[in-house]
């Protein structure tokens, strides 16, 4: 129960760090507090909901999903970029900002069919 309190603490901390730190931006502070909120208002750490979540805290959420979906961690693989992306996708309305999402994905596209042409 205690490892969960702390990872669900973990945004809270990470803003409060940042914050008395000093020297950084609001929007950082911001990100790091809310990138675990969901739309549907399950996420964690305040259980904020739709426009009550920062734009820049619904990017991060969206940047911080697909990092832990690609990155091999102790207790789980890696995916494939495109297994994460669809994951992603289906988190798209329910967890993660659809336009957001929309946008990453066609951004991502867009940079892959340029490196095609380039190569």
């Amino acid at each position: 129960a205690g490892e969960l309190a702390a990872i669900r603490r973990h945004p809270i901390d990470g803003a409060r760090i940042l914050r008395d730190s000093g020297g950084y931006d609001d929007s950082v502070i911001t990100a790091a507090g809310d990138h675990h909120e969901k739309l549907d208002g399950s996420g964690y750490p305040h259980g904020l909901k739709g426009s009550q979540i920062s734009e820049v805290g619904c990017l991060t959420a969206v940047c911080d999903v697909y990092c832990a979906l690609t990155e091999r961690r102790s207790y789980k693989s890696s995916s494939a970029p495109a297994e994460a992306f669809q994951i992603i996708e289906e988190m798209a309305g329910s967890h993660l900002d659809p336009v957001l999402v929309k946008r990453l994905v066609e951004m991502v596209h867009g940079f892959a069919a340029s490196q095609r042409e380039v190569g």
